[in-house]
């Protein structure tokens, strides 16, 4: 009889008591990470098909944006508490490759909600909200610390994979391009786009930036140049003639 009930109508206690738990237990399960239990994604697709017939679209929109904020909280909050430096941008990144994957599950199980909500009345796509809200709960709580650490655990040879640290610097600019404004020097190690293009005028500077790169590996971090042998007579006095023919251009121009 309660199922005959159920199909009919909706009530408020009916999505309270059945149907949004349902739905709440399977986020929750897309957005913990190495998680153990079988989600049986056509039951939540069903469950969120009714809400959306049974006119639930906005009470389930809401619910679902205000569950993923307090779990984005308590992911900030969480990585707030790591103080080892690379331990913490490993974990950023980690969490927010997770989430980055778990959203996907989301939109593909809230399609119907999607379609005929989210994108028909409020005229916003569903997985960029979902990446907003990591963005205003997560990111950018976090950005400022992150670019005064990344350039601390650059200096510290194979302390973090330059795969891992290129994806964390690639997607903190897809999240929001203005964050390169703020530290353009990380940023355009990652993303091309960032910096206008190189003139000849900047040949100098660049040279020089290589070359106390170098002395800073040999003096800094114990680093000794083995080739040496292998440089051809005169390629010094070569580099030291090219900055001084391109200063010397550049002044004159």
């Amino acid at each position: 009889m309660y199922i005959q009930t159920v199909t009919l109508t909706m009530t408020v206690d009916d999505y309270e008591q059945h149907y949004w738990p349902n739905i709440m237990n399977a986020v929750d399960q897309m957005l913990t990470p190495k998680r153990h239990t079988r989600i049986y994604y056509e039951e939540v697709y069903s469950c969120v098909y009714k809400c959306v017939c049974k006119q639930f679209s906005e009470r389930l929109y809401n619910d679902l944006i205000q569950h993923v904020l307090s779990y984005l909280g308590k992911v900030s909050a969480d990585l707030s508490q790591i103080t080892n430096l690379v331990s913490y941008l490993d974990s950023f990144a980690a969490a927010m490759d997770h989430y980055t994957k778990a959203v996907d599950a989301i939109v593909l199980i809230f399609n119907y909600m999607s379609r005929f909500y989210v994108e028909s009345k409020l005229r916003v796509s569903l997985k960029s909200e979902l990446m907003k809200s990591f963005t205003k709960e997560v990111a950018q709580k976090h950005i400022l610390k992150l670019l005064a650490v990344i350039p601390e655990v650059q200096a510290q040879p194979f302390s973090i994979s330059p795969s891992t640290m290129a994806s964390l610097v690639k997607s903190l600019y897809n999240l929001q391009p203005e964050f390169a404004n703020l530290s353009p020097e990380i940023f355009s190690k990652f993303v091309p786009t960032v910096l206008p293009p190189t003139s000849v005028s900047d040949l100098p500077v660049l040279i020089r930036e290589a070359q106390q790169m170098q002395q800073d590996l040999e003096e800094v971090h114990g680093f000794t140049r083995q080739d040496r042998k292998l440089k051809r007579p005169g390629d010094d006095e070569n580099i030291r003639g090219l900055l001084m023919t391109t200063d010397s251009n550049h002044n004159s121009s």
